[in-house]
């Protein structure tokens, strides 16, 4: 056993070194239980081993990666606390833009490092005016604020990642920003050669079509952000990971520059020097992200085995690329990304020989005819299997091994991917040959547009083979996490005076509103995917495009099977852009009216108490709001979205009972609402409010908040409680817990 050990630690030793160094930087960033256990038990092992060299260099490099972790993260911590401390500041800076800057509605961010007027480190800046260069050094007067929060249950914590960047806090700009220094000559050609390149590769073809969508996704790693679509038919596959320049994506271009130089014959060793330097300088150009960093350096100690004539081993490989990534920064090993693309290599290394077996078969030789009188056609096709085998394998090693982390980070499995990757990995590997090939011919513009739209074509075959494997029944699941409860209620804090709620009960869930198409993207799509919650009805409360227009996004992704709707006309062109989709796709919508029950499961409906007039254009969308009241197992939750003091005049005039436990309500721009004597008639035990800084109409007056407070309503507000989320008890109370600050309140019948 012990010569097992020996042998097994002799034969790769940098991944024992960089396994003990990772433990050494999970203790210094603060998992000390976790590190020290797995730090000693990599220690235990080597020293069972025997051999003292590695044993002393594992001390060594966990000493000098822990340190070092220790070290950046201290400064960053310090400056994390002063932030948070001073809550916002004032302060002119001078920062250096670190990352690709983003376009918004009001401006742009960007993650910048400070310079000057600030604690040394990165912060997340929001400014207004002009998009910058990246590396562009700049002036800035503004606010430093703490990192934002997660508000919604289920979506992207924004802190957590920027923190693992290397960010300390956050910086909004009050003025545009004055330009300091323009990016060094060899920042303005890396920028100048990624931007050729992505324009290279999708010359000829609609820049904004599915075609050139799918090539940058695949060629540059650009997310197509705007087609959730196209996003969803590959990540039910099993091959999103096609859409980030990964490993597979530096080996593809390692695998066509080796077949090229070899047919043009040239000599082994130098040809290994030219792929190196070809997979290095697609790294660069893409942005050097971290999985490409990391197969560039196992590429370079694979290879360079060869090159000095000693055998390749992977996981010495793959453990050269770990030491490099915790002693360069140890933040790194706590992305997702990255410990996917680490654990993916670790799981092919060490499972495709276990796998291999299963697949046996396929490489079967005929039994009583040896190999070396084959002819070319058998030899072919023996070739063929043994290859289509070992892919299987690897595949499959790949799949399960990546099973904990894909499950932890996205509680997402997706079986199917055993057959799909390695059969829509022949298509992309075209894809990416062409698209090289497209750049290769780029000084004879129109040769390079005829291959790109070949290319086109090539791309709408990788997505059928997606599409095809995505709707094998049982090919993936998501397991449900993070629900308040079996039967849950969760309004959201979607931001920018929009709204949503969701309402799951007994199987069946629906969506009262849907907040914008950026909310829909940013917050309910994954909220919903974490919650594994597809919602087959939608009801509306008003044609606000803060409300309405993540329902024409989820049109175009789940399947829902009808709408109820407030109006049948309005000026905004979502709302007509919703009702030509539903239309398109043979949804049945439904006009809300006053009285009617809209059932949804058993002991929960919807009622419309107030119906706006269908086809009144000219009046403003807060004037044109559908009245809600869900009733839910003895509950009732009266949903008043942006209504104001007319509309609630109306329902105190109808002569309707409003009388409701819980009141859950945004703000209208055109006029008051929830006044004194629509509450006294509703008599609301809680009310959910809605709350933005900005316009000022969305803000919850601070003299309305002591009114609810002195009259005994528990008063949720939304900007500092983020999302709000019901469930119900087992003795049928009402939970209700803000998501952002956990107050709670419980209702009793």
């Amino acid at each position: 056993m012990r010569e097992r050990l020996r042998r097994t630690v002799e034969r790769h030793p940098l991944l024992w070194v960089a396994l003990a160094a990772a433990a050494a930087v999970l203790a210094a960033d603060g998992y000390r239980l976790a590190g020290l256990l797995c730090g000693g038990l990599i220690l235990g092992l080597l020293i069972a081993s025997g051999v003292r060299r590695i044993l002393l260099a594992a001390l060594l490099f966990a000493a000098l990666a822990g340190g070092l972790h220790g070290w950046r993260i201290a400064g960053q911590d310090a400056a994390l606390a002063k932030v948070e401390s001073e809550k916002v500041r004032s302060a002119t800076v001078v920062v250096r833009v670190v990352s690709e800057p983003r376009a918004t509605t009001r401006g742009w961010t960007a993650l910048a490092e400070v310079l000057e007027g600030g604690s040394p480190g990165k912060v997340w800046v929001r400014g207004p005016g002009a998009t910058p260069l990246r590396w562009e050094r700049l002036a800035m007067q503004g606010r430093f604020q703490p990192l934002p929060l997660q508000r919604n249950p289920g979506t992207f914590d924004v802190a957590a990642w920027l923190y693992r960047q290397g960010g300390y806090g956050s910086f909004d700009a009050q003025v545009p920003a004055r330009s300091l220094a323009v990016p060094s000559p060899f920042r303005m050609l890396e920028e100048r050669a990624r931007a050729n390149f992505r324009n290279t590769v999708t010359a000829g073809l609609d820049p904004a079509g599915r075609q050139a969508a799918v090539i940058r996704a695949m060629v540059l790693g650009d997310n197509p952000q705007n087609d959730p679509e196209l996003i969803d038919v590959y990540r039910a596959s099993g091959t999103l990971h096609a859409f980030s320049v990964s490993g597979m994506h530096v080996a593809m271009v390692g695998l066509i520059g080796w077949f090229v130089l070899r047919l043009i014959g040239v000599p082994r060793r130098f040809a290994v020097i030219l792929i190196l330097a070809g997979m290095l300088a697609y790294a660069w150009v893409t942005g050097m992200k971290p999985p490409a960093v990391r197969s560039v350096i196992m590429a370079a100690a694979l290879l360079g085995a060869f090159l000095v004539r000693r055998r390749p081993d992977l996981l010495n490989a793959l453990g050269f690329a770990l030491l490099a990534a915790v002693i360069t920064d140890g933040n790194l090993i706590f992305q997702a990304g990255v410990q996917l693309s680490f654990g993916v290599v670790w799981a092919i290394g060490i499972g495709t020989a276990v796998a291999a077996p299963a697949f046996a078969w396929i490489q079967r030789r005929e039994a009583y005819l040896p190999r070396s009188l084959y002819g070319w056609v058998r030899e072919g096709w023996l070739r063929s299997r043994e290859k289509v085998a070992a892919a299987l394998a690897a595949s499959t090693a790949a799949s399960i091994g990546s099973v904990p982390l894909t499950l932890w980070h996205f509680n997402f499995l997706a079986p199917i991917s055993i057959l799909a990757s390695p059969l829509i990995g022949i298509p992309i590997l075209v894809l990416m040959a062409i698209a090289l090939l497209a750049l290769a011919f780029s000084p004879i513009p129109a040769a390079s547009q005829a291959i790109n739209r070949v290319n086109g074509h090539v791309a709408d075959g990788c997505t059928a083979t997606a599409a095809f494997f995505a709707k094998v029944p049982g090919g993936n699941y998501t397991l449900p996490r993070d629900r308040p409860g079996d039967d849950f209620l969760i309004v959201y804090d979607p931001g920018y005076g929009g709204g949503a709620s969701l309402l799951h009960d007994r199987g069946v869930t629906v969506l009262i509103d849907a907040g914008s198409r950026a909310a829909f993207r940013s917050v309910l799509a994954p909220s919903m995917r974490r919650l594994a919650v597809q919602p087959d009805s939608i009801a509306l409360s008003h044609p606000d495009s803060g409300h309405i227009g993540g329902a024409l996004e989820m049109l175009g992704t789940i399947p829902v099977r009808q709408l109820l709707i407030p109006v049948t006309k309005a000026r905004s062109p979502i709302f007509r852009d919703l009702l030509k989709a539903a239309e398109d796709r043979h949804i049945p919508t439904s006009l809300g009216v006053t009285g009617a029950r809209y059932p949804i499961a058993e002991g929960s409906w919807l009622e419309v108490l107030h119906e706006p007039s269908p086809g009144d254009v000219n009046t403003p969308a807060d004037e044109r709001v559908m009245i809600f009241r869900l009733h839910w197992r003895g509950w009732r939750i009266l949903f008043t979205s942006d209504a104001g003091w007319t509309t609630e005049r109306n329902l105190m005039d109808s002569g309707i009972d409003l009388a409701s436990d819980l009141i859950v309500a945004g703000r209208s721009r055109e006029d008051s609402s929830l006044g004194d004597d629509f509450l006294a008639a509703v008599k609301p035990r809680a009310i959910i409010a809605s709350h933005t800084s900005f316009p000022v109409e969305e803000r919850i007056p601070t003299a309305w908040a002591e009114h609810c407070k002195k009259s005994g309503i528990r008063l949720f507000h939304q900007g500092r409680t983020g999302a709000v989320t019901l469930a119900l008890a087992k003795d049928g109370s009402l939970q209700i817990r803000g998501f952002l600050d956990g107050s709670e309140l419980t209702l009793k019948r």
